[in-house]
């Protein structure tokens, strides 16, 4: 899953990204929702990888 997530990812704005077509929010807050995780402060790896998926 996370690879088809990569290979199909663009982003548009801020945390929304197109998947195969559809805009989804792509944040911290919502993965851990989407899996019933908590959530926690964001690391210094989840800021690094936001700042560069943002970049493309």
């Amino acid at each position: 899953m996370v690879y088809e997530f990569y290979a199909n990812v663009k982003i548009i704005e801020g945390e929304m990204v197109t998947v195969k077509g559809k805009e989804v929010e792509f944040s911290v807050e919502k993965i851990n929702d989407m899996f019933g995780l908590e959530d926690h402060d964001h690391d210094d790896y989840a800021e690094i990888l936001i700042r560069y998926l943002l970049r493309k």
